[in-house]
């Protein structure tokens, strides 16, 4: 699905959410649908080994905390985990979202600020911005085809903000 994001003061066309965009405080894990509000952006993950030389050194001068991504690197998702909508080291005994993955999605990604300090269980986990590699939705994330994603990534500071929903 299709909706205007803002990104900072710039409005653009983004991949969201499979059944679109939803309240924030009714977003529930599983849903399909994007986080309505306005949040900053966290931290930045990558895999060095996808990214030709332009895309790397768009990367390398973000502002972001950046993070490689490895084969054992995923994201819980688990509302019974302590974990939840964080960070994980593979293996992991609880549900989890691999970020190592064959697809393209997470080549690279910027986690939104959403529903993560303070974490609330069930709430929805793992909505990022990332690479949309193909389809026409994501499950909750924004996503951008490829060279727009890095084209956006190149202009967020850390002060950036991004509102997502209800805007087309």
């Amino acid at each position: 699905m299709i909706d205007i994001v803002q990104i900072d003061m710039l409005e653009m066309e983004a991949f969201i959410g499979k059944n679109g965009a939803i309240d924030a405080s009714l977003k529930k894990e599983g849903d399909g649908c994007s986080p309505i509000g306005t949040f900053g952006f966290a931290d930045l993950y990558y895999r060095p080994d996808r990214l030709n030389e332009i895309e790397k050194d768009i990367v390398e001068k973000s502002p972001l905390n950046k993070h490689p991504i490895t084969k054992n690197c995923g994201w819980g998702d688990d509302v019974n985990d302590s974990a939840y909508n964080t960070y994980v080291k593979l293996p992991y005994e609880y549900s989890h979202e691999r970020l190592w993955m064959d697809r393209s999605v997470y080549d690279a990604f910027v986690v939104i600020d959403y529903n993560i300090a303070p974490v609330v269980k069930g709430k929805g986990s793992a909505i990022f911005m990332h690479i949309l590699d193909d389809g026409t939705h994501t499950a909750g994330c924004v996503a951008f085809k490829r060279e727009k994603f890095f084209n956006v990534l190149k202009g967020l500071s850390l002060t950036s903000k991004i509102t997502i929903g209800g805007q087309k």
